[in-house]
């Protein structure tokens, strides 16, 4: 029997019949360097930052610590409910999902896990 393909045979280059590009010297590929570098040089020190951002980044460490508390009291509730019906009972004493909880705001979420933020 005959190999119908033949092993002797050399691959191609793609760039055999191509002229190169000269990259370097390419007066659109410069105006695009020089216009994406631009932008970087006038950037603002981040110790400059406005009044508001630094209160924004005070209420994201109060976000953060809320969330936290939530955390810690959805894992307190799942591990006192049996396996295997978590999800229905949760939602039977909660009246809510727990997959909906992402999408309530967080004193709604507080308000319904019943978390005391005086005591922690």
């Amino acid at each position: 029997m005959t190999n119908p393909m033949p092993t002797t045979q050399k691959p191609q280059s793609a760039s055999a019949g191509r002229t190169q590009l000269n990259l370097i010297n390419s007066s659109r590929l410069q105006a695009l360097r020089k216009h994406s570098i631009a932008p970087e040089t006038n950037r603002a020190p981040q110790s400059a930052l406005p009044q508001a951002a630094k209160q924004s980044l005070q209420e994201d460490a109060e976000t953060i610590r809320l969330r936290q508390l939530i955390e810690h009291r959805l894992k307190e509730i799942w591990a006192n409910l049996p396996i295997g019906k978590q999800r229905s009972l949760f939602k039977i004493r909660y009246g809510v999902g727990f997959d909906e909880l992402d999408q309530l705001p967080i004193q709604r979420v507080i308000s319904i896990l019943k978390i005391d933020l005086a005591r922690r």
